[in-house]
């Protein structure tokens, strides 16, 4: 069974034993249950009183760094069992909510990479505002027409992120302006061994209803229409395809805790 990191469409259409997937499947659904019980423990995650990531907190206060990795990380599990439940539970293959669904589980596990990634504790600080300032923006795109928050305006928030930046001699506006997703995506490939960038893209296709990504990577059953140069296709999911998307999520979710672990005081290198 190829390993999905060696990316390309080849590899999705790859003929692949259902006895190989169902292994596989058998492998990793008792860790990514794991991952659900440890997310709803208290108990859990919580950084050294000395750690790396309890400095963190202190130059972001309020805006805390191990509140935005929790979130991420937190998002991140819940998409990856609801992608496992599913395919490997339920055994329903949809064509393109398995991978809509490991879509979320990888961007939020990139994200909390992303935050945790830099040694410099002024880049952590910065990427936590840039965290903080997109969700300030998204909030009050989604909500502005229809709950209005008039004490808490959105200029007043990045203001307050502003401040914390320009405290600590790093660019307010840089601070203020968010993040785009393609980003944390980049760093994250080219920083770990996962090949996130291309599983995100195939699954974005999936999300957004592309035919490249359609026709591409699912299985096609083409027959001849009362149209030139038209033709009928019926597509049907495949167990691979069922599987590589979440496989390659929870490799992200992986790279994160190992990160995570150094940054809060727990492996020490």
């Amino acid at each position: 069974m190829t390993d999905p990191r060696s990316h390309g469409m080849s590899q999705l259409r790859e003929d692949v034993p259902d006895q190989a997937v169902a292994a596989k499947w058998a492998e990793i659904s008792p860790l990514i249950d794991r991952l659900v019980e440890r997310a709803g423990d208290e108990a859990d995650f919580e950084h050294r009183w000395d750690s790396a990531l309890t400095g963190d907190d202190r130059a972001t206060s309020p805006y805390n760094t191990s509140h935005a990795f929790r979130q991420s990380l937190t998002a991140a599990i819940d998409h990856l069992h609801a992608a496992k439940t599913l395919v490997h539970d339920v055994g329903m293959l949809h064509l393109g909510a398995p991978a809509t669904l490991a879509r979320s589980a990888l961007e939020n596990a990139a994200t909390g990479w992303w935050l945790l990634e830099p040694r410099g504790r002024d880049e952590r600080v910065l990427r936590t505002l840039r965290w903080y300032s997109r969700n300030f923006r998204d909030q009050h795109t989604a909500l502005d027409d229809t709950t209005p928050i008039p004490e808490r305006t959105l200029e007043q928030k990045l203001g307050k992120v502003r401040a914390i930046a320009a405290k600590r001699g790093l660019n307010p506006d840089q601070a203020a302006g968010g993040y785009k997703m393609s980003t944390v995506i980049e760093a994250h490939t080219a920083g770990t061994r996962t090949d996130s960038k291309f599983m995100w893209q195939l699954a974005s296709g999936f999300a957004h209803g592309r035919p490249w990504a359609y026709l591409g990577a699912l299985s096609q059953d083409r027959r001849p229409s009362d149209e030139d140069g038209i033709m009928k296709v019926r597509l049907t999911n495949t167990v691979q395809l069922g599987l590589w998307p979440t496989l390659t999520a929870l490799d992200a979710v992986e790279d994160t805790l190992r990160l995570w672990e150094q940054r809060a005081g727990h492996h020490r290198t």
